[in-house]
């Protein structure tokens, strides 16, 4: 499996990507690790955190219910949340 290293630092992300990571830190206090991933083609964040605050944040579902189902799903996958 191949591994991507993250761009953990904003300083450190391409100029393209600092804005998205600016508002990804007003929204969660931090950047997700998903996004760091994707800040090694800076032009992606954007419009992928576009959509995740559109779909997760924007929604008619309950938050209570979306992080229910955010850490259902974490659970099935035996993945880290």
């Amino acid at each position: 499996m191949a591994a991507v290293l993250l761009v953990e630092k904003k300083e450190d992300a391409a100029l393209e990507a600092r804005a998205a990571y600016e508002d990804i830190e007003v929204n969660f206090r931090t950047v997700l690790d998903c996004f760091k991933a994707l800040a090694h083609k800076p032009s992606s964040v954007e419009p992928v955190w576009k959509l995740h605050k559109i779909l997760m944040m924007e929604g008619v579902l309950d938050p209570a219910l979306r992080e229910l189902m955010a850490l259902k799903i974490s659970a099935l996958n035996q993945a880290r949340y």
